[in-house]
């Protein structure tokens, strides 16, 4: 029985969405040369140029134009590991990486230009990895505009801080802002995630971690879901307190701001749980909404793959499950982030050959999603929706299953996706050859 049968079977309501047509990605093309690609990053802008960027025995960069081809890998020079790139409607691009205990740097390519030497944003920030909400020590967030901020967990001084360092549309990088901070031995702030809307406003997301005894050879740990918003630079962070009681464990949670305002934010125990959770904000300052089931798995606890908020309050999230049978799917959920009300589940793809391992997400400000995931067998799959108003495209098989496997996990994995405002798409995958002797960096648009 696939999932669609086994769902409707046990009364679980979902939509099945039929496939658009002109969502066709390329045959995917190989950047990579020498065999140790990791740590890709992919950004596009409205005019359809496409850039990825690579770790493989050294930094590259490969641009793709509409209707053309990547070129040849070049070396980039920059400071720092683990990129994260943006790029602007306009076709500016920021990269930012770190270095532990080094360095927080963004290096810069304005439209039409090269790349300029990186620039460092923090020195030597002594990051803390918040281990417990599955987010990374650092998180970049850009809008269409190219007002970009910066958040990252740190010790500083005698406590804990998560800092932010913010650039507004066509300024420079600023001084970093304290969001929180606390004393040695009290909670720990550990960073959960980061939004940024079309007008520069950002939403930073983050849990006190508490660690309390509960007998002699027993301690315990539980986690409050906080979320502070400043409208613009310097203007001060509004932090209205804990949004959810103390768990015995920590949040996932995903936020993001339509054009207008407006907010949305996702959160799951990150434990075994069947719920996604949604609350909302109207704007800026004003109290966070009591939270709703926004969508309830029947099998096992629900990856939250990314979450865009567009024109008119309508908002969509993307979820990765799995079937007690280890067969996953993949389902789009809309809703009105006003009513903070949700419909019932898309199934993008009913069923997805075994366990789905890696995801990827690229959002654009017409409400467009791209997905990409793959599976334990490491085969690559994509599916678009161009706009908020358009229909899910067919899932796209873009490499069937890897030359190596083992055990469980696969050598093969998706890596990065990105949409523009036209919903032109890109997805990056590594693939490893057979017997895991190197691994390749590919990339497909459409």
């Amino acid at each position: 029985m696939n999932a669609q049968a086994f769902l409707a079977a046990i009364g679980v309501c979902l939509v099945i969405v039929s496939p658009a047509m002109g969502q066709t990605f390329s045959a995917p093309a190989q950047l990579s040369q020498h065999g140790a690609a990791n740590q890709a990053t992919v950004g596009i802008a409205d005019s359809g140029l496409a850039t990825a960027i690579w770790n493989d025995n050294g930094f590259y960069v490969s641009d793709h134009p509409q209707g053309g081809a990547w070129s040849a890998p070049a070396s980039l020079a920059i400071a720092g590991t683990t990129p994260t790139l943006h790029v602007s409607s306009a076709g500016d691009a920021t990269l930012v990486t770190y270095t532990y205990d080094i360095g927080i740097y963004a290096t810069e390519r304005p439209a039409g230009g090269a790349w300029g030497a990186s620039a460092t944003l923090v020195a030597g920030p002594i990051l803390v990895t918040p281990q417990r909400t599955g987010a990374p020590p650092v998180l970049f967030v850009e809008n269409a505009a190219g007002a970009a901020a910066v958040a990252y967990g740190v010790a500083a001084g005698a406590g804990y801080e998560i800092d932010v360092v913010r650039r507004p549309a066509g300024g420079a990088w600023g001084a970093p802002e304290t969001v929180t901070s606390t004393p040695f031995g009290a909670a720990i702030p550990m960073l959960a995630d980061v939004a940024i809307g079309a007008g520069g406003d950002v939403i930073v997301t983050w849990e006190d971690a508490t660690l309390s005894v509960c007998g002699r050879m027993c301690k315990r740990e539980t986690c409050d879901l906080h979320a502070a918003r400043e409208a613009s630079p310097g203007a001060g962070w509004s932090d209205p307190g804990a949004l959810l009681a103390p768990a015995l464990y920590c949040y996932v949670a995903r936020a993001a701001i339509d054009p207008v305002g407006r907010a949305t934010m996702l959160t799951r125990l990150n434990s075994p749980a069947t719920t996604i959770s949604a609350m909302s904000q109207r704007r800026s300052g004003a109290p966070w909404s009591a939270p709703v089931a926004a969508y309830v798995s029947p099998f096992a606890y629900p990856a939250i793959v990314g979450v865009e908020a567009s024109a008119r309050g309508q908002a969509t999230f993307v979820v990765g499950d799995k079937l007690n049978t280890g067969l996953g799917f993949v389902e789009g959920v809309d809703g009105s982030i006003a009513a903070n009300a949700w419909q019932a589940p898309i199934t993008i793809a009913p069923t997805s050959d075994y366990a789905i391992l890696y995801y990827a997400f690229g959002a654009s400000p017409p409400g467009g999603v791209a997905a990409a995931w793959s599976s334990a067998y490491g085969v690559i799959f994509a599916a678009v929706r161009p706009s908020a108003k358009a229909a899910w495209g067919a899932v796209q098989t873009l490499a069937p299953r890897a030359p190596c496997f083992g055990g469980f996990f696969s050598c093969s994995s998706v890596a990065a996706a990105a949409l523009n405002a036209n919903g032109a798409a890109v997805v990056l995958f590594v693939r490893g050859n057979p017997n895991d002797a190197g691994r390749n960096l590919f990339a497909a648009t459409d």
